[in-house]
């Protein structure tokens, strides 16, 4: 028998970290490829050839399906507080519910950026205090880390932990711990894909050297009073925030159109209504034409709101004490998310993408914004104010 990770197609390894966690030996080691995603490496005069990896692996079609569900109820959703709305992605239900596990004394598992650089890493937060941190998405890989081991200590301790996640870190949260724990509540995302940590290296490099300083709290879905757009901001070193429309941004540009996510992430098997996670928490797209009744809500953004399992549901009444929820059906969310919809169409890998991972590598990000990463009439964008681009979306939702 040979060591699974061997064997694996590396188009279909997701970097979840779940076979080095799992390794009994620890014959298995993330390291970046040439793209800068992480890859398992296998030291074979170490393996046992015990066959945990494969086991804890969420590539393997028999392996999703033991921890894989369909929504049993989706709703649109909002936080009540106007405040944390506002320091949120979109309805602010993850920080209402990771608020509600640390009343309990829990703990909550997500993503952050490392203490002193931009780099994407799931944390342990036990404290209101800390949860700033895991606001806000992160567009990059995340490192897992040691974070399966340490959620198996705390549900072993008792403690109540809530992970969240881009599906297949759920997955392979999951296959690790190889038996459920009724105090574990674990959420997902709906996930467009992840750029490898060496382009977001490159990014923050090429903003640092415009600014002449380097920068901190780099926020891919900064939000202002004027109402819902698509900003980015981040502080200079010298204590100023600067605002930048996130379109008109090369390394969002690269982002949105797809030409930075990980090889696996076009072929992605939870790109679909099989979710990993007892709740999944998204942008609620199309919100003004399922739901006119609330459309309003889109001026500071909505949550898509999908209770998964019969544990993920038991949180309903904990949840609703705090948030606005609208029930919706699987159409309606699915009608503007390829991530939930199944569909092919915007989930496609393009031409420019393994061209854009070599021209960085050989000629460098400057010339990728140059000659890839720049939007064609961008500087239109600049005159359109915020308060009009929302008013044309609602004409054009209607």
């Amino acid at each position: 028998m040979s060591c699974h990770v061997i064997q694996l197609n590396p188009e279909n390894c997701c970097g979840c970290g779940a076979c080095e966690q799992i390794c009994p030996v620890g014959a298995i080691r993330l390291r970046p490829d040439s793209e800068g995603f992480p890859h398992p490496e296998v030291n074979l005069e170490s393996c046992n050839k015990c066959d945990a990896c494969r086991s804890a692996c969420p590539a393997v079609a028999e392996n999703r399906k033991r921890i894989t569900s369909v929504p049993c109820k989706i709703y649109a959703g909002r936080s009540k507080n106007v405040k944390l709305v506002m320091q949120s992605t979109s309805g602010a239900l993850f920080s209402e519910l990771a608020m509600r596990i640390l009343e309990m004394n829990g703990v909550i598992y997500g993503c952050a950026w490392k203490r002193g650089v931009l780099q994407a890493e799931h944390i342990r937060v036990a404290a209101e205090e800390e949860l700033e941190r895991l606001r806000q998405s992160k567009y990059v890989q995340s490192a897992t880390g040691s974070t399966y081991r340490a959620i198996r200590k705390d549900l072993t301790n008792g403690i109540q932990v809530l992970y969240s996640g881009t599906p297949c870190q759920i997955a392979g949260l999951k296959l690790f711990l190889r038996k459920e724990y009724s105090n574990l509540l674990t959420v997902d995302l709906l996930c467009h894909g992840v750029p490898s940590p060496l382009m977001l290296e490159e990014y923050v490099k090429w903003i640092e050297k415009q600014e002449k300083c380097s920068i901190s709290e780099l926020k891919f879905r900064a939000k202002r009073n004027s109402g819902y757009r698509a900003y980015l901001s981040y502080k200079r070193m010298d204590g100023k925030t600067r605002i930048k429309l996130a379109g008109l941004q090369p390394y969002l540009y690269g982002f949105y159109s797809g030409f930075f996510n990980r090889k696996s992430c076009y072929t992605c098997p939870f790109k679909s209504s099989e979710r990993a996670g007892d709740i999944t928490l998204a942008d609620f797209w199309g919100l003004e034409k399922a739901h006119p009744e609330i459309a309003d809500w889109m001026k500071y953004g909505a949550s898509l709101c999908m209770f998964n399992t019969e544990r993920g549901l038991s949180w309903h009444d904990v949840v609703s004490k705090n948030v606005e929820l609208v029930p919706s059906t699987l159409d309606k969310a699915a009608a503007r998310n390829p991530a939930l919809s199944g569909q092919t169409h915007g989930n496609e890998r393009p031409q420019l993408r393994d061209r854009i991972y070599a021209e960085l590598k050989e000629q460098g990000f400057d010339w990728l914004v140059t000659h890839r990463l720049y939007r064609h009439g961008s500087w239109i964008h600049l005159l359109i104010p915020a308060s009009v681009k929302n008013f044309l979306r609602k004409l054009k939702n209607k």
